[in-house]
């Protein structure tokens, strides 16, 4: 299913390069947009988007660039977008944002978003997801295994805006967390929708930006 959604992915972008013509982005190429989810909800407020689905990561170690991708409209028209924003961490520079758009027909718009199923991703809320613990234990041959999350990964970012309301989720190294801890607490499939949409991003925005997903 996953490498079917892919291949549906590069073909519907593949069409949309063909509408980019007919429709241009407005936005404050100087708005200081970073990682915070209050930045990009005053992003959303003050570039009058109508409806917003993003996806961005954070690491624990480094970050030289904001990079966001998803959805968005704006006056009534929809576009698949990347937005990338360098992090300068001189305080007397501020760096533009930068963003690559396609733009959508309504029809692109519904195939898009039925592959992204961000419904799903956002039947749980962050509350159930801080609910969830930082270890896994289970028993093997008479002897209790631990399981701890790993420390090198990514915070992965996810926002929809719609019906004038914000919903936010985040979630530390999810695919490892649902990978290895689910077998042992299966809380942790709610997850699993999560994740999907966030793949589905990720590919979007390989395939935005014309490389392979």
């Amino acid at each position: 299913m996953r490498s079917y959604n892919k291949f549906f992915l590069i073909i519907l972008i593949l069409c949309i390069q063909a509408y980019v013509s007919y429709g241009q982005l407005k936005i404050d190429q100087n708005f200081k947009l970073d990682e915070n989810s209050q930045s990009v909800q005053e992003f959303t407020k003050q570039s009058k988007f109508d409806y917003v689905l993003l996806h961005w990561s954070t690491s624990n170690w480094f970050n030289s660039t904001n990079e966001f991708t998803g959805v968005v409209k704006q006056y009534g028209q929809w576009y698949a977008v990347h937005i990338i924003r360098k992090i300068n961490y001189k305080p007397d520079v501020s760096e533009p944002i930068i963003v690559t758009q396609k733009h959508l027909t309504h029809h692109q718009k519904d195939s898009l978003l039925r592959v992204l199923k961000a419904d799903a991703a956002f039947n749980y809320r962050q509350k159930d997801f801080d609910s969830l613990p930082d270890t896994c234990s289970y028993m093997k041959n008479g002897v209790k295994f631990t399981r701890y999350n790993v420390m090198d990964a990514n915070h992965e970012h996810l926002i929809r805006y719609t019906k004038s309301k914000f919903t936010y989720l985040n979630r530390y190294a999810p695919d490892y967390a649902l990978e290895l801890f689910a077998i042992c607490n299966p809380k942790f499939n709610i997850l699993k929708d999560y994740t999907y949409t966030i793949h589905r991003l990720y590919d979007l925005s390989k395939a935005i930006t014309n490389q392979t997903p």
